[in-house]
């Protein structure tokens, strides 16, 4: 060749040629018709791409070369390169692309590009590499969640598929909060308490509160940076804005919301409250003297009482949030609503909105004086149900005050209506339990909500031609991994609803403390079939009739009410309703470590 012509791999060339990639299997190509004449050495003395790296990977003694699909045809040029110069051709793997979730090619405008980018928005470098590892990759079993030592031995260029894989940020995040979550306690809380700094709501690191919060909060983050958001709002007091938005606060607020904030705020004012770090020690103890004042207890009590004394429905333990607030205030955190000014915006509260406090009887129309004198007898009953125990023996004892002061004679009968007499329960029976509709079921799917980070999206068989699609709080309470395929307790009949935009048709039946703090599934026992209606003992199999199919109606409505306040578990961890005890074919149904506590 002259002095400045471009160096040509021209008589090496064939017709035809078939090699094996990994991955892609036999791939044959045209070689004249694909590459031409191509070029080796540029004019100006500049080998090309294709014979450097060629000569690089035999030099090095590379044995296998995995890259991406875009390279697949360099290879038969480079192949052809080793071969003239007399070199080890090392095997092959061409892995396909990895998409966006607008299934286009992952590039810059999807999001995060850098690996430092990731570790300031919270990820772990295990959970990165064990997400990145699946893409395109598995070993052949249903497992996510690997160790990187686990990768090493499992991995297998065998096992990648030559369909693209698309980067799913949302699982991402999930494999993410499973490495969170085993993470030794310590370790967590450091690298919280320098996402607490990083972000500003400290100024310098504070073991006390780093701990504590990580205690609290490390089994409800995906995120690193999450544990630093949900302390923003532990320490924030956003009482109006949650009585104004939450779609449960009505039904707390109407509740005589008033009575139970003015006994909160006198325990405060008297020094009985507990406040400082160790508070959530006697805490419980505290908010059971409230409710023995008030005549309240388990959600009655709790749910109001979080709201009052936290401005929140959610989040974690409330005697663990009481001690958050001393610790970050020592610790001089920002954003900190002390429980001193708590009390006084909840006593404003109470005095200057009324509206909201009335919000429970706003759909009503009229109250009392407009229920018909045929149906006083039944909105009696669902009221009184309702109540504490206490207060239903002050109602009983008016009642029987009543009755004695028109000298033990009831008052006159309303006329009768044509047909058949009404009974309390529509299907004869006087309990309202026997018109609801529970079966077995089991979880097919389990998602995220897109619109909320505490609900899941379920999808659920339950006996019929199709699974039910069913809505629930439990995403900060149970892990998504820990739902799939879980056999579980449906209330069957409620009327369907939209959460967040999406249609929810049944409710999952679980356990819970008294703080709401620990949620368990309602598992009905080995052996029990898809579909089967629970069994109460005393009243056989509750399957509704068809007027029941779903309780539509405003009576029908409160059916799911009146029952509630009385189904519990017993000592034994099994499903109860007045005492009663709920089962299946197979037996009783069980949570897993919750005992004497609320069914809901």
């Amino acid at each position: 060749t002259s002095e400045g012509d471009a160096i040509c791999l021209g008589d090496c060339l064939v017709d035809t040629r078939t090699l094996c990639v990994q991955v892609r299997g036999r791939v044959s190509w045209d070689v004249e018709a694909t590459l031409g004449d191509f070029i080796l050495l540029r004019s100006n003395g500049v080998p090309v791409y294709n014979f450097c790296v060629a000569v690089d990977d035999a030099l090095m003694g590379v044995t296998t070369v995995v890259r991406a699909e875009e390279h697949l045809t360099n290879t038969i040029r480079q192949v052809l390169v080793l071969e003239a110069l007399g070199f080890h051709v090392p095997e092959y793997a061409h892995c396909s692309l990895i998409l966006g979730e607008d299934r286009s090619k992952l590039s810059k405008r999807h999001g995060a590009t850098s690996c430092d980018q990731f570790r300031l928005e919270g990820y772990l470098p295990d959970a990165m590499i064990n997400y990145l590892a699946l893409l395109g990759w598995n070993d052949g079993t249903d497992k996510d969640i690997y160790t990187r030592e686990e990768l090493i031995e499992a991995f297998d260029l065998t096992r990648v598929t030559p369909s693209p894989a698309m980067f799913d940020t949302g699982k991402l995040k999930w494999i993410n909060g499973q490495h969170l979550r085993a993470l030794p306690a310590e370790e967590f809380a450091e690298r919280l308490g320098a996402a607490m700094v990083a972000e500003g709501l400290v100024a310098e690191g504070n073991e006390a509160l780093a701990t504590h919060a990580g205690e609290m909060l490390q089994q409800k983050c995906d995120l690193v940076n999450d544990g630093v958001a949900q302390m923003r709002d532990i320490l924030d007091y956003q009482l109006t804005a949650t009585a104004e938005q939450d779609e449960a606060a009505p039904q707390i607020l109407g509740d005589d919301f008033a009575a139970l904030a003015k006994a909160i705020v006198e325990s405060h004012a008297k020094g009985d409250m507990p406040t400082g770090p160790d508070a959530e020690a006697t805490f419980k103890d505290w908010v059971s003297a409230i409710g023995k004042a008030t005549g309240r207890k388990g959600k009655r009590l709790f749910f109001p009482a979080r709201l009052a004394i936290t401005g929140n429905l959610a989040g974690p333990d409330i005697g663990a949030q009481v001690a958050s607030l001393a610790l970050a205030e020592a610790a001089g955190a920002k954003g900190v609503v002390p429980m001193a000014a708590r009390m006084e915006a909840l006593g404003k509260f109470v005095e200057e909105r009324q509206d909201l406090l009335k919000s429970k009887a706003r759909g009503g129309k009229g109250g009392a004086a407009s229920v018909p004198d045929e149906a006083v007898p039944q909105r009696i009953f669902e009221t009184v149900a309702k109540l504490a125990p206490a207060q239903q023996r002050e109602v009983l004892a008016a009642a029987e005050g009543l009755l004695q002061q028109s000298g033990g004679k009831g008052a006159a009968k309303p006329k009768k209506k044509a047909g058949p007499t009404k009974v309390l329960d529509r299907s004869g029976n006087v309990e309202p339990v026997t018109r609801l509709d529970i079966r077995v079921g089991k979880i097919l799917s389990c998602e995220k909500h897109p619109d909320a980070d505490s609900l899941y999206l379920e999808q659920i068989d339950v006996g019929e031609e199709e699974p039910r699609q069913v809505i629930s709080g439990l995403a900060n309470f149970i892990p998504l991994d820990d739902m799939q395929g879980r056999m579980v307790t449906v209330l069957c009949n409620l009327k369907p609803v939209k959460m967040r935009g999406i249609l929810s048709s049944g409710m999952v039946l679980c356990g819970s403390n008294e703080e709401h703090s620990q949620v368990e599934l309602l598992e009905p026992p080995e052996g029990a079939q898809v579909g089967e209606h629970l069994l109460l003992d005393g009243y056989g199999v509750m399957q509704p009739g068809e007027e029941d199919a779903v309780l539509k109606s405003k009576s029908q409505q409160n059916v799911w009410k009146m029952v509630a306040p009385d189904m519990a578990l017993d000592n034994e961890g099994k499903a109860t309703y007045n005492g009663k005890l709920f089962a299946t074919s197979k037996g009783p149904l069980t949570c897993k470590s919750l005992r004497d506590c609320q069914l809901g």
